[in-house]
Protein backbone atom coordinates (compact mmCIF):
# COMPACT_ATOMS: atom_id res chain seq x y z
CA UNK A 1 0.00 0.00 0.00
CA UNK A 2 2.79 2.22 0.97
CA UNK A 3 4.82 1.39 -2.87
CA UNK A 4 1.24 2.53 -4.38
CA UNK A 5 1.06 5.44 -2.58
CA UNK A 6 4.70 6.37 -3.37
CA UNK A 7 4.17 5.74 -7.14
CA UNK A 8 0.99 7.98 -7.22
CA UNK A 9 2.99 10.88 -5.55
CA UNK A 10 5.67 10.24 -7.95
CA UNK A 11 3.21 10.29 -10.97
CA UNK A 12 1.76 13.72 -9.78
CA UNK A 13 4.60 15.14 -9.27
CA UNK A 14 5.75 14.42 -12.92
CA UNK A 15 2.45 15.64 -13.77
CA UNK A 16 3.41 19.00 -12.22
CA UNK A 17 6.98 18.83 -14.10
CA UNK A 18 5.51 18.61 -16.99
CA UNK A 19 2.64 21.51 -16.28
CA UNK A 20 5.52 23.77 -15.44
CA UNK A 21 7.12 23.13 -18.29
CA UNK A 22 4.54 23.86 -20.84
CA UNK A 23 3.66 26.82 -18.87
CA UNK A 24 7.09 28.51 -18.65
CA UNK A 25 6.96 27.50 -22.60
CA UNK A 26 3.89 29.48 -23.52
CA UNK A 27 5.29 32.10 -21.68
CA UNK A 28 8.41 32.52 -23.22
CA UNK A 29 6.53 32.21 -26.78
CA UNK A 30 4.08 34.94 -25.77
CA UNK A 31 6.90 37.06 -24.39
CA UNK A 32 8.54 36.78 -27.68
CA UNK A 33 6.22 37.23 -29.55
CA UNK A 34 5.29 40.60 -28.01
CA UNK A 35 9.01 41.25 -28.09
CA UNK A 36 9.24 40.87 -31.82
CA UNK A 37 6.37 43.98 -32.35
CA UNK A 38 8.00 45.89 -30.06
CA UNK A 39 6.14 45.15 -26.54
CA UNK A 40 7.94 45.01 -23.47
CA UNK A 41 5.66 42.76 -21.29
CA UNK A 42 8.04 42.49 -18.35
CA UNK A 43 6.00 44.75 -15.95
CA UNK A 44 2.97 42.38 -17.16
CA UNK A 45 4.23 39.77 -16.04
CA UNK A 46 5.93 41.01 -13.11
CA UNK A 47 2.57 41.88 -12.11
CA UNK A 48 0.64 38.64 -12.99
CA UNK A 49 3.45 36.43 -11.17
CA UNK A 50 2.73 38.92 -8.05
CA UNK A 51 -1.15 38.50 -8.22
CA UNK A 52 -1.61 34.89 -9.12
CA UNK A 53 -1.29 33.35 -5.47
CA UNK A 54 -2.82 36.16 -4.16
CA UNK A 55 -6.06 35.15 -6.21
CA UNK A 56 -5.17 31.47 -5.86
CA UNK A 57 -5.49 31.95 -1.78
CA UNK A 58 -8.43 33.73 -2.30
CA UNK A 59 -9.94 30.94 -4.29
CA UNK A 60 -9.89 28.49 -1.31
CA UNK A 61 -11.40 30.69 1.12
CA UNK A 62 -14.70 30.84 -1.60
CA UNK A 63 -14.89 27.43 -1.96
CA UNK A 64 -14.33 26.79 1.83
CA UNK A 65 -17.30 29.39 1.98
CA UNK A 66 -19.17 27.37 -0.02
CA UNK A 67 -19.23 29.90 -2.83
CA UNK A 68 -21.69 32.36 -0.50
CA UNK A 69 -21.11 35.88 -1.28
CA UNK A 70 -20.40 36.69 2.14
CA UNK A 71 -17.33 37.46 4.68
CA UNK A 72 -15.59 34.29 5.05
CA UNK A 73 -16.37 32.68 8.41
CA UNK A 74 -14.42 29.45 8.85
CA UNK A 75 -17.03 28.54 12.30
CA UNK A 76 -20.06 28.95 9.57
CA UNK A 77 -19.14 27.11 6.43
CA UNK A 78 -15.80 25.25 6.47
CA UNK A 79 -15.60 22.98 3.37
CA UNK A 80 -18.96 21.46 4.00
CA UNK A 81 -20.27 21.95 0.58
CA UNK A 82 -18.35 19.08 -1.28
CA UNK A 83 -21.43 19.13 -3.98
CA UNK A 84 -21.23 22.95 -4.13
CA UNK A 85 -17.08 21.85 -5.50
CA UNK A 86 -18.05 19.14 -7.47
CA UNK A 87 -19.53 21.30 -9.32
CA UNK A 88 -17.70 24.25 -9.69
CA UNK A 89 -14.69 21.56 -10.79
CA UNK A 90 -17.20 20.70 -13.45
CA UNK A 91 -17.60 24.11 -14.99
CA UNK A 92 -14.18 24.50 -14.57
CA UNK A 93 -13.36 21.48 -17.21
CA UNK A 94 -16.17 22.31 -19.00
CA UNK A 95 -14.58 25.99 -20.05
CA UNK A 96 -11.49 24.07 -20.62
CA UNK A 97 -13.28 21.95 -23.10
CA UNK A 98 -15.23 25.22 -24.73
CA UNK A 99 -12.08 27.00 -25.21
CA UNK A 100 -9.74 24.27 -25.93
CA UNK A 101 -7.55 25.03 -22.91
CA UNK A 102 -4.92 22.46 -21.32
CA UNK A 103 -5.12 24.65 -18.15
CA UNK A 104 -4.97 22.36 -15.12
CA UNK A 105 -7.33 22.30 -12.23
CA UNK A 106 -5.43 23.44 -9.58
CA UNK A 107 -7.08 22.70 -6.39
CA UNK A 108 -6.59 18.86 -6.23
CA UNK A 109 -9.86 17.23 -6.17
Amino acid sequence: EEKAEEEVEEEEEEEEEEEAEEEDALRGLVIATASRGGFDLSAFVQAFDNAIPLTMNLCWEVMANCFVNASYDPSLRNNTCPGSITEFHFGFERENVKRRSPIAYPFGY
